[in-house]
Formats: C-alpha cells, sequence, structure tokens
C-alpha cells in the first residue's frame, strides 16, 4: 500500500504540474510574436499596447484554462482527443500571429493546408500526450526568451568605405553637392505682409550670407510641377513649354541626367530620393530611397507615433495575421481612431528629420571621395513639423485653394494660414542646413566643394494654378524658388537677377553661357483645356522694383 500511495501522490503532483504548464503555455507563446513586433518596429508602449496584448493574452489564458481543465479528465480519452485539438488550435494561431514574417495568412489564403495541418498537430499531440506538456513548454518559453533576449543590430548607415573610393586621382576632384529642396521659395518670393514672413526672409539671408553663398533672390522654377522641373534642370533643357505631369528626360520612369553623367566621371555619385521620382538610373554608385510608407521600414520608426499611427503600423506590419489585424480592427473600433488616413500621406515629412542626418552623416563620413545628388521633401507640405522640427498634430495641404470657391478674404486669411505653418516647416529646415553646412566647414575635405541649393518650384500656396484665373502673385507663390551656390570661383552675393533655375544650372555647368534675355523669362502654366499650355512672363518680385542697380551685395 505504501508504493501505491506514493505512486499515486507523484502522480497526483505530475498532473498538478501538467495542468499548470498547460494553463500557462498558450500565455508563452502568444506573446513573443507581439514583443518581436514592437521591438522590431520599435513602437511606443502606450495603451494601445496594453488594450491589444492584453486582448491576446485574455484569449491565451482561456484555451490554457480549457486545457488544465481537460487535463483533470485524466482517464478518460474523449477529454484528451479534445485536449489534443486545442493545443492543435493554439499552435495554428501562433503560426497565424507570426505569418508576417512569411507574408501569408494560413487561415484564409492555405485554410485547406491549414485544417490538415491542425489534423496533423492534434494527431501527434495525441501520441506525445504523456509528456507533452512539459515539452510544449519548453519550447514556449525558449521561444519567449530568444525574443526577449539582446539582438546585435547592424547599423543602417553604410559604411564610410562604400561612400566613395579613396584611391587614385579621384581625390583630387574636389567634391560637389547638388541639393533640391522640395517647395522652398525664393527670398524675394516670401509674403513678407504675412505674420513670420520678414523672419523667414531675414533667416534666409543671413543663412547663405553665413556660409558664402551666391543667393538668387529672384530665381523662379519654370514649372511649378516637380516632374518637370527637376529633370528639365539636370539635363540643362530651359525651353521646355509642353503640358502637364509627363516625366521627361526619363527612362521606364527613372530621370536620365546630363549633370549625373559629368558628375559620375570625377567622383562615385550617390544619390539620395525618396519613391515619389526615381533618379536611380544606372549612372549613379550608389542609390538611397526614403520608401513613403513601409511599416517595418527604418525610418517609420522615427515618427513619434501616436496610438492611431501605432496601430495603423502594427496592422501593416501584421496583415498577414487574421488574429492580429482582427484584434487591432477591434481595438481601432473602440477606441474610434481612423487608421484610414494614419500615416501614409506625411510619412515623408515626418521622416524629414531623421532622413537628413543620414544624408549629413554619409556626406561628411565620405571626407571629399563622392559626389552627392539629394532630392528632400522640404520645407514640402503638410505643414506638420515646428521650427524645432518636432512633429504636431494634425495635417492639410495647401494647394488648389481656388477649388473651394472661397471669397478674396476667405483666400486671403486661408493663404496667411498656410503660410505661418510654412514658415514654422521652413525654420525647421534651414537649422538643418546650418548646421549641415558648418559640418562641411569643419572639414577640409570639403574646402573647395561646389555646393548647390535649390527648390524645384515655390510654395504652391496660391488661389490660382490654371492660366485662367492665375494672378500675378499666384505666379510668385507657384513659381518663385532658391537657387543658392558656393563653388570656390563663385563670388559671394545676393544676386536679384530674374532667371530660372533652369537657366542658372545650364550656365553654371553646361557649355550654354549667354545670360536669359526677356524672352527667356517665362514659365509654363497649365490651362483648363487638357493638353494646352500657356508660357506667361515671370512678374518681378518686390525686391527687383526697389533695386537700383543689377546687383545688390550682401
Amino acid at each position: 500500500m505504501g508504493d501505491e500511495t506514493a505512486n499515486r501522490i507523484d502522480q497526483g503532483r505530475t498532473a498538478g504540474t501538467d495542468r499548470v504548464l498547460l494553463f500557462v503555455l498558450p500565455l508563452l507563446a502568444f506573446l513573443p510574436p507581439m514583443v518581436h513586433a514592437y521591438t522590431t518596429l520599435k513602437l511606443p508602449l502606450g495603451i494601445h499596447f496594453w488594450l491589444l496584448s492584453g486582448g491576446i493574452a485574455a484569449l491565451a489564458l482561456l484555451l490554457g484554462s480549457a486545457m488544465a481543465w481537460l487535463g483533470t479528465k485524466v482517464e478518460d480519452r474523449p477529454w484528451q482527443i479534445l485536449q489534443a485539438v486545442l493545443l492543435g488550435s493554439v499552435v495554428l494561431l501562433l503560426i497565424d500571429l507570426s505569418t508576417y514574417r512569411f507574408d501569408a495568412s494560413l487561415l484564409l489564403a492555405h485554410l485547406p493546408w491549414a485544417l490538415g495541418l491542425w489534423a496533423c498537430l492534434a494527431a501527434t499531440f495525441w501520441l506525445l500526450r504523456r509528456q507533452l506538456p512539459k515539452i510544449l513548454f519548453a519550447g514556449a518559453l525558449a521561444l519567449l526568451l530568444s525574443t526577449v533576449a539582446p539582438q546585435v543590430h547592424l547599423s543602417f548607415l553604410a559604411p564610410a568605405a562604400q561612400a566613395g573610393a579613396s584611391g587614385g586621382t579621384q581625390k583630387e576632384a574636389p567634391p560637389f553637392i547638388y541639393i533640391v529642396l522640395d517647395e522652398m521659395i525664393g527670398p524675394e518670393g516670401i509674403p513678407k505682409d504675412i505674420e513670420g514672413g520678414e523672419k523667414a526672409y531675414q533667416a534666409v539671408r543671413q543663412l547663405f550670407d553665413k556660409h558664402g553663398f551666391r543667393l538668387f533672390g529672384s530665381a523662379f522654377s519654370r514649372h511649378s510641377l516637380t516632374v518637370r522641373s527637376i529633370p528639365n534642370t539636370l539635363n540643362y533643357d530651359v525651353d521646355d513649354n509642353s503640358w502637364g505631369m509627363v516625366l521627361r528626360h526619363s527612362n521606364n520612369g527613372v530621370v536620365q541626367s546630363v549633370l549625373f553623367e559629368e558628375l559620375a566621371l570625377s567622383k562615385p555619385l550617390v544619390v539620395y530620393q525618396t519613391k515619389h521620382i526615381n533618379f536611380c538610373s544606372s549612372v549613379p554608385t550608389r542609390c538611397e530611397t526614403l520608401q513613403s510608407y513601409d511599416a517595418q521600414g527604418e525610418w517609420v520608426t522615427q515618427l513619434g507615433l501616436g496610438p492611431a499611427e501605432t496601430l495603423f503600423t502594427l496592422r501593416e506590419a501584421l496583415s498577414g495575421s487574421l488574429l492580429a489585424r482582427g484584434g487591432i480592427q477591434l481595438l481601432a473600433t473602440t477606441l474610434r481612431l481612423d487608421l484610414n488616413k494614419a500615416v501614409p500621406e506625411y510619412f515623408d515629412v515626418h521622416a524629414f528629420p531623421a532622413w537628413f542626418d543620414h544624408f549629413s552623416d554619409d556626406v561628411v563620413r565620405s571626407e571629399g571621395n563622392s559626389n552627392y545628388f539629394a532630392h528632400l521633401l522640404s520645407p514640402h507640405a503638410p505643414y506638420i513639423l515646428d521650427a524645432s522640427c518636432a512633429p504636431q498634430q494634425g495635417w492639410e495641404l495647401p494647394y488648389n485653394l481656388d477649388d473651394e470657391h472661397l471669397s478674396d478674404v476667405e483666400l486671403d486669411d486661408a493663404r496667411a494660414r498656410h503660410y505661418r505653418a510654412y514658415f514654422k516647416q521652413m525654420t525647421c529646415l534651414l537649422g538643418k542646413l546650418d548646421a549641415f553646412l558648418m559640418r562641411l566647414a569643419d572639414s577640409p575635405a570639403f574646402s573647395d566643394a561646389t555646393i548647390v541649393l535649390h527648390g524645384d518650384h515655390g510654395s504652391r500656396i496660391s488661389g490660382g494654378r490654371f492660366a485662367e484665373t492665375i494672378t500675378e502673385r499666384d505666379l510668385v507663390d507657384n513659381h518663385s524658388t532658391l537657387y543658392a551656390i558656393r563653388a570656390p570661383e563663385i563670388e559671394a552675393a545676393y544676386d536679384l537677377r530674374r532667371v530660372s533655375v533652369q537657366q542658372l544650372t545650364a550656365e553654371y555647368f553646361s557649355n550654354v553661357s549667354r545670360p536669359a534675355s526677356d524672352d527667356d523669362l517665362s514659365v509654363v502654366i497649365d490651362s483648363i483645356r487638357e493638353g494646352n499650355a500657356v508660357v506667361l512672363q515671370m512678374p518681378k518680385t518686390q525686391g527687383e522694383t526697389q533695386l537700383t542697380g543689377e546687383l545688390a551685395e550682401w
């Protein structure tokens, strides 16, 4: 009797231990995918995290409770079979939670396969039922520990050695840095009668004065569309009067560039771009692309996400999981969060500070051994960055105010409101540029570098965009843009010559040496009639009308 009693006590202890293991098992199994997603995406641990994780944990504990209760029916085979089926469900749900790694939903896209796997799992668990709790518990615990254990992450930055070659005669040519700032209005186009305008004007003047640039205050772009302005500028095309958004100078959607071809002759050429326009032809040695939205991309982690943005990012990353996607949608509905417009529309603006820092670090680390081109979406709308580059809540686009059928007073108020926000985002950009230029000034490798910074068009905060309704003020808002250049042979000055950025790049870097005549001071405006374009003269800015000579020196 003594031995039988001892055996029963041992069996009871084993059964009790197994029930505890079965109870905890689903919780340990379900947590790793959530932990992995949050640590990989580096999402903030706000109320949304605790609610979502709590809901999944509650489901895990419910399944664990059922399996633990069924574990008390030691001698009843039907209950053990049901327990094996439940265990199979736990494993399938675990696979479903993890399918974002394989980009497929096993429970939807592969339902027959999933049912077959379910049956195989249940049969296997039935055969191993004696040791199953310990085996599965050990596996789930190992999975959890491997998820939360510290991991060594490779740096996102390319090694300095990859930034450019450093041998031979390539180092003899001075480096060339060419930056296009999207929607950067020129200093003489800044409306000084709007709050913050005078301060913004002075900030632009002081920045380029400080760093020894020749700044063309009355420069303009012949085109108010990026897809026309930049390709024409990079190919010295000063005569394009065509209509619409057709990408010129391109091959299969990739911009071809005469300037790139020339820059690549002296040094490796590195291109920084967003996904909106592709400059990565066969010419650049290396291309870096900021994807507008990639839930698992490097720059999503830099955004300072709120609840809606966090859940949107998590839903995109876990889009292959039926359980995660359903739970996230239920949580968003409960919290009354709209996930449809959470991130993509203004991702580029949110990511600009980190993206520019990455570009700046890369240029400095190259030690002058590479040439660089960058198209940066700043101070491009929407205006959600303050002067310190911190993201603010809310966003709206300032374009096409003429479509809103505003009265003159309402139009002026809307234009002033958008410009006040624009000036803050411009201040963020100017601060970044100042820090970048100071870093270059501290490096002897860039002492004789050629640096070009210009916009592709104006702010486009205007009341008209078509030839039939556009005013002179609209022409300035849409076409006035920045052009600043610094090179050893170019005298620093504030130049009020009225000239297009397409003409200036052609004059400085191609064989086109003639200055623009009055006939060349034209901009191309699309007509409401599809397929038609109208050429108008760019009006004088306020600075030009006050000018007594051709140049106004610093």
